[in-house]
């Protein structure tokens, strides 16, 4: 049996109106749905930035840009009954055709893998303790931070 590894993933945050760009995926083993931001793994030799970027378009067939790191969170999770460690780089992007923030679902592409649109979702949904949200540290960030009007 392979030694389990630590993950580093990069994510594409976009706020708009006080929400927030997430998608959910279900958890076969619970049947319990977990929340995340739209984004994947880091390739070897290649930049969290660009992987965020590339990742939300191979996910979205939609483009993003002017990324703002926002910090670097850690997350250690069980999903489809396997335990996961994540160290997950999140950037604020903005959407560059504009027309999408008007959008209330956006269609997700992911090969060999069923997932739910990505919808908007504000400080309410995400501060409620039942809200699975990964990386957690980044869900209290988040929600403090919606709730009380600060800009993200």
């Amino acid at each position: 049996m392979a030694t389990p590894k630590v993950k580093v993933k990069a994510q594409v945050l976009i706020a708009y109106n006080d929400k927030i760009l997430v998608y959910r995926v279900k958890d076969e083993k619970t049947g319990q749905y977990i929340y995340r931001l739209i984004g994947g793994r880091v390739e070897f030799g290649e930049l969290s930035e660009k992987a965020a970027i590339r990742e939300f378009f191979e996910e979205t067939h939609l483009q993003v840009h002017r990324p703002k790191f926002l910090g670097t969170f850690e997350s250690i999770y069980i999903m489809h009954g396997k335990q996961k460690h994540e160290l997950v780089q999140v950037y604020v992007c903005e959407f560059i055709d504009k027309s999408q923030y008007n959008k209330t679902r956006i269609k997700l592409f992911e090969p060999g893998e069923i997932l739910n649109d990505a919808e908007w979702v504000d400080a309410n949904f995400l501060s409620q303790k039942t809200t699975p949200f990964y990386p957690e540290m980044l869900k209290e960030t988040l929600a403090d931070n919606l709730l009380d009007k600060k800009k993200i």
